[in-house]
């Protein structure tokens, strides 16, 4: 029986990924914080972990003690006040994990590390026939996507046996971003940002904690992969696919770039006084305004095998259902 150490295993990602170990008969170690809600996790076959990423001699000792065979670091952070903040999250305690597997003195098969497709940044946005590849020289254009390519190097001089993933808008049941549209058109309204036509990609989260499964078992290392349904979507699609199965009539307003931005700037400067910061920023700006993210998937077709299951069509209703059973849309 193989065995699996997953960081951030009480997000949203993690907890998928810590059931799709389980069907692949896998021994299951769920890396949280004290913090961490836990709740998604307290089923037969997940063993909890509590680890100290700042510290590690005690990740060492911790490693040495679950002599693990493959670890997926999906822990990090996607909302920062500065690019500093992102650093110390997504790339300093992700070098003192990489330092602590060393120090341990396990062998582990392979490294499976989340990082995203803001790591790249988006495709030319003048040219629709182009698509972001591992043959073109990336260009994060957020702090989150400076960060997670800086991660990237990290792993890639480690010497450890590697797969870097780099999910498009990861969307399913628990997930909270693309819930606060669900809601919106739940409650009759559409707002799109912007005038220009956009090709939006996505991928579900079953797709994703699939695909990576995939990665593990198979023979190929060091290698990097976009992860998308493999599809491009507008933004009024989406919407579409929401309202049908919802059965909602919208009214619908295009909202200029000039003033979300304008918004952004006011929901930050009020988060200094609140001390919470915002999922709406001026760095987020930056990516919903491009207008072309995408990605070249053959590389994964091609060495794993893998194809997509879910495109919005098939994916949106059901994770839609389940908000509404659980009463998060009203």
């Amino acid at each position: 029986m193989k065995r699996v150490l997953i960081t951030g295993a009480g997000g949203f990602i993690g907890g998928y990924l810590a059931q799709a170990a389980l069907k692949r008969d896998m021994k299951v170690y769920a890396g949280v914080r004290k913090s961490t809600d836990v709740s998604r996790l307290e089923t037969g076959g997940i063993e909890l972990v509590v680890l100290d990423y700042s510290d590690v001699e005690s990740l060492a000792k911790e490693f040495r003690k679950l002599n693990f065979d493959y670890l997926i670091h999906n822990a990090g952070m996607v909302s920062a006040p500065s690019l500093e903040m992102f650093e110390k999250v997504n790339c300093q305690l992700f070098n003192n994990v990489i330092d602590a597997v060393k120090l341990s003195g396990i062998q582990i098969e392979k490294l499976a590390f989340m990082s995203s497709l803001a790591a790249y940044g988006p495709a030319d946005p003048d040219d629709f026939t182009d698509m972001v590849s591992n043959e073109k020289e990336p260009n994060p254009i957020t702090d989150y996507g400076r960060s997670k390519l800086k991660a990237e190097g990290i792993l890639k001089e480690s010497g450890l046996p590697y797969i870097i993933l780099r999910p498009t808008v990861v969307y399913g049941p628990w997930e909270r971003d693309l819930l606060t549209f669900f809601k919106m058109v739940a409650k009759g309204y559409e707002a799109h940002i912007g005038f220009k036509k956009q090709r939006l990609t996505f991928t579900h989260v079953n797709d994703l904690t699939r695909m990576i499964m995939l990665a593990l078992e198979a023979e190929v290392k060091d290698r990097a992969y976009f992860v998308t349904d493999g599809r491009y979507y507008s933004a009024e699609e989406l919407a579409e696919i929401t309202k049908e199965h919802l059965k909602k009539k919208t009214f619908k307003v295009k909202v200029p770039i000039w003033v979300v931005r304008l918004v952004a700037t006011g929901v930050e400067a009020f988060s200094k006084i609140s001390k919470r910061y915002p999922i709406l920023t001026k760095d987020k700006v930056n990516e919903l305004e491009q207008t072309n993210w995408q990605c070249d998937i053959r590389p994964q077709i091609e060495d794993l095998g893998f194809v997509p299951e879910y495109d919005l069509k098939k994916g949106i209703p059901p994770t839609l259902d389940w908000y509404l059973e659980k009463g998060w849309i009203g």
